[in-house]
């Protein structure tokens, strides 16, 4: 079996986790796990986390959904079965279990008639009780061949899904990975009104948690406002501090874009929940510390920066990892000009002090290379010695030079800056510090290595 050559952006492979994994539907175990295996050989998790977790997934799911494919074994009689069927039985109620309707129309797809059985489910959602599977089974039938419904896409039948299901788990999985794979998609119609479906806090929580993320990384500010004031008509005294929390997140993402009505509208529902601070004064913290980090994030101005100030609010917001289309969109307009982006930097960090400091360094501590050292410490040496004006020019001048080096010969500043502090003359190990400390210095190189193609000479 030859794996499918997968580009390296994960935004353009597949959306059926068969194609993605290269394997038939209904394909054995082995074979999936087969395919599996020479897939994270290439993407593997500690160089490609974001490209691993969509292999593993598309392996999940092909593993869950491949039986559905199958025709069952016929199991053949063994001699100690024939023996038992001689014996005497106590008299047994035969019950006949006859494949739903669901299934037969399911059956009849799995045959390769996906028109049939698509126009089958969809009578049959209009009257079967159990409606949200019949609406499952219909949103998969449109992933595989959208053209079996001109008017209706199968978003409209995962809302209904949804919806039909009070938000239970297998609908929202589905929904989290359609946030995951296009949320501007996955925040508009028919999802928009989700959060005025009929069902527990609990589920409504989880949804709205999983559309402010996706609406935060995107800017949707108004979008999060709306969802907010859609929920809040299902708070009670029971589900208060569930509410303060969620309130904090949408804080974390809207501050950085002061002034707008969701941080107004937050701060005034958090005076009416000052009740909890005693207990949960963890929150009323961290949104004084939001509030200003934030504010000093937006009175940045200049078209090099925002995006980058957007990125710096992600990491503050996401409490885990930063998906690194995040981390190449945030960087992308500084990558064109690395040397101008120096000074936009070392501006923007003295302006506005050590608080947006903070946040890039936890961005550089995020950032996972795609390799490990390539370099032996005496070939960086080697190079650093290369320098010109290393122990005898300012470092303003040092650094635009080794800036240079770390895009040309693709060597990480930290990668250089190790090698350099077991270095036997002084000025090598000086030159040391002095990398570690430039943050400026080191995020330059991170957006050159991960932009676009130079313009700078």
């Amino acid at each position: 079996m030859t794996p499918p050559d997968l580009p390296d952006d994960p935004r353009e492979w597949p959306k059926d986790p068969f194609a993605l994994l290269g394997v038939e539907r209904g394909a054995e175990d082995i074979t999936i796990r087969r395919a599996y295996t020479q897939l994270i050989r290439r993407f593997k998790p500690e160089h490609h986390p974001e490209q691993f977790c969509k292999i593993r997934e598309a392996y999940e799911t092909c593993q869950q959904q491949a039986g559905w494919f199958r025709s069952a074994p016929r199991e053949v009689p063994t001699e100690d079965d024939k023996a038992d069927a001689a014996l005497p039985r106590w008299s047994t109620p035969v019950v006949d279990v006859q494949p739903s309707a669901a299934d037969k129309f399911w059956a009849t797809a799995t045959a390769g008639q996906l028109d049939e059985a698509y126009r089958g489910l969809v009578s049959l959602s209009l009257n079967e009780n159990d409606s949200a599977d019949v609406a499952l089974r219909l949103y998969w039938l449109l992933a595989v061949d959208p053209k079996l419904d001109m008017k209706r896409t199968r978003h409209d039948w995962l809302f209904g899904a949804l919806t039909q299901s009070k938000l239970d788990r297998p609908a929202v999985e589905l929904y989290r990975r359609e946030l995951e794979a296009d949320a501007q998609i996955a925040l508009a119609d028919p999802y928009v009104e989700l959060l005025n479906a009929d069902a527990e806090w609990p589920q409504l929580l989880e949804v709205a948690q999983l559309r402010l993320a996706a609406a935060g990384r995107l800017g949707r500010y108004s979008l999060i406002e709306f969802d907010l004031k859609q929920l809040k008509k299902h708070v009670g005294l029971e589900n208060d501090a569930a509410w303060l929390g969620l309130l904090v997140a949408a804080m974390d993402w809207a501050a950085w874009n002061q002034p707008n009505l969701i941080v107004s509208f937050c701060q005034d529902e958090l005076q009416s929940l000052k009740h909890l601070e005693l207990h949960h004064s963890y929150y009323f913290d961290r949104v004084d510390q939001t509030l200003y980090w934030g504010g000093e994030g937006s009175a940045v101005q200049g078209p090099l920066l925002e995006e980058f100030i957007r990125l710096l609010g992600t990491v503050w917001a996401t409490h885990g990892p930063v998906l690194r289309s995040d981390i190449v969109e945030g960087l992308k307009p500084l990558a064109a000009q690395p040397l101008r982006c120096l000074g936009c930097l070392d501006d923007l960090f003295a302006d506005r002090g050590p608080n947006l400091g903070i946040l890039a360094v936890g961005l550089l501590g995020r950032y996972v290379p795609d390799s490990e050292h390539t370099f032996s410490a005496d070939v960086l040496r080697g190079y650093a010695r290369r320098v010109p004006g290393i122990g005898t020019q300012p470092w303003h001048i040092l650094r635009g030079r080794l800036l240079d080096v770390f895009i040309q010969h693709n060597i990480r500043p930290e990668e250089l800056a190790e090698a350099c502090a077991a270095d036997p003359e002084p000025r090598f190990r000086e030159v040391s510090g002095a990398i570690l400390a430039d943050l400026s210095l080191r995020l330059a190189w991170l957006a050159s290595c991960l932009g676009p193609v130079k313009t700078e000479a």
